[in-house]
């Protein structure tokens, strides 16, 4: 079921050695997927510029497990509207602030 949310689209990644199990939900129409990717930085570049193409427009919720420093890094180079938390901190192309704090605004 749609509801009024902050993000277009909210992604659970947990992350091992080898492969990245990635949950989306679609908060405009409640659509889930379940999608696996490799975790080389050729694998995870392939999966944010499909994921770019597709939701260019959408502001996107990223959470992880922590620690992910690297994984956050690496993540803060693509040009989305990429709100990353990880445990207690969000950040994206912006300063990063507490994920207590919310979203983004959309002004």
């Amino acid at each position: 079921m749609p509801t009024n949310h902050p993000y277009e689209l909210v992604i659970g990644l947990d992350r091992s050695d080898r492969k990245a199990d990635l949950h989306l939900i679609d908060t405009r129409t409640g659509k889930v997927q379940k999608q696996t990717v490799a975790t080389s930085p050729e694998a995870l570049h392939d999966w944010l510029a499909q994921l770019r193409q597709q939701q260019s427009q959408a502001t996107v919720a990223l959470c992880l497990e922590q620690p992910a420093a690297n994984l956050i890094v690496f993540l803060e180079t693509y040009s989305l509207r990429l709100w990353i938390c990880a445990g207690k901190i969000c950040g994206g192309p912006w300063p990063r602030r507490s994920c207590s704090n919310g979203p983004p605004s959309k002004a």
